[in-house]
């Protein structure tokens, strides 16, 4: 990612919980290995913060970590047609999941963050 500043990678049908961990397990290894990790340059989590997304639709563990991933990084998936996915339910699991979160929060993971990534144009 250091090479494609500009490319934007979306972790889809992943969750979030996991991600916290990942991300600080690999800046750890990050920095005790930085002399064999030679061209790149950017610490792994700056890194997802700067381009990566995540999706999130079940995992009310999960949405407690949105501080440590970034706010502005995580987008709200149905994971439909999938077993796993909140359909024909969505709403309650979007009440159910995001219950504690703030309103101006909610928004950026509901819609927001997907408007800003894939520039699209909403008329309000």
């Amino acid at each position: 990612l250091d090479r494609y500043p500009r490319l934007n990678w979306v972790c889809a049908e992943t969750g979030l919980g996991w991600l916290g961990y990942v991300l600080e397990a690999c800046d750890h290894e990050w920095e005790r290995r930085h002399l064999w990790t030679e061209g790149v340059l950017t610490r792994p989590s700056e890194l997802f913060k700067r381009q990566m997304y995540v999706a999130v639709w079940f995992e009310r563990h999960g949405i407690e970590s949105r501080y440590d991933v970034g706010i502005d990084k995580i987008m709200w998936e149905t994971d439909f047609p999938h077993n796993t996915s909140t359909y024909p339910d969505s709403w309650k699991a979007v009440e159910r999941v995001l219950e504690r979160v703030p309103d101006d929060e909610r928004q950026l993971i509901l819609w927001q963050n997907a408007v800003k990534l894939y520039g699209l144009h909403i008329s309000q």
